[in-house]
């Protein structure tokens, strides 16, 4: 399955795109922000995080179809924080571990500082946390965050 994606980075032709997908019902429920995201609001969130080089915008494409998207976005003390969707059409086919897999390595030889990716998944969000599980991640504490309990999962470099 893996033989036909590939990844690459975002750029500035991915903007309405991302919007898009950020704006999809069962993407909003899954998130900690379940408002839908206006126009205005995503151009200013876009254009600051497509230049900023702590962040990484990469997507997923299946025989050069864009099925989904995995941002990093690396802090101060040099861990990354990951968040990632998958087309409506494209899901529970085992994308979501394609992308956590691809996008870490790609992470890890971009930034070589990076030494632990971090998510927050919701408790009731089955499906990503199967998928972070099956990609390496490991859970390390259940907490309440913005109003849900969530599950604090992680990701360390090797070698």
């Amino acid at each position: 399955m893996y033989d036909e994606l590939t990844i690459r980075e975002a750029n500035v032709d991915d903007e309405l795109l991302l919007l898009e997908w950020r704006n999809e019902e069962s993407v909003r429920k899954a998130a900690f922000n379940s408002e839908i995201i206006s126009l205005e609001d995503h151009k200013k969130w876009f254009q600051k995080k497509i230049q900023d080089f702590n962040c990484l915008i990469l997507i997923l494409q299946k025989k050069g179809k864009d099925i989904g998207q995995i941002r990093f976005d690396i802090t101060p003390s040099e861990e990354a924080d990951v968040s990632v969707s998958i087309v409506k059409e494209e899901r529970r086919k085992g994308y979501g571990n394609a992308i956590l897999m691809m996008g870490s390595n790609y992470l890890f030889m971009k930034y070589p500082k990076v030494k632990k990716v971090t998510s927050l998944i919701k408790e009731n969000n089955a499906f990503s946390l199967k998928a972070f599980l099956k990609s390496g991640f490991k859970f390390i504490d259940r907490i309440h965050y913005k109003g849900h309990m969530a599950f604090i999962m992680v990701l360390e470099r090797t070698g």
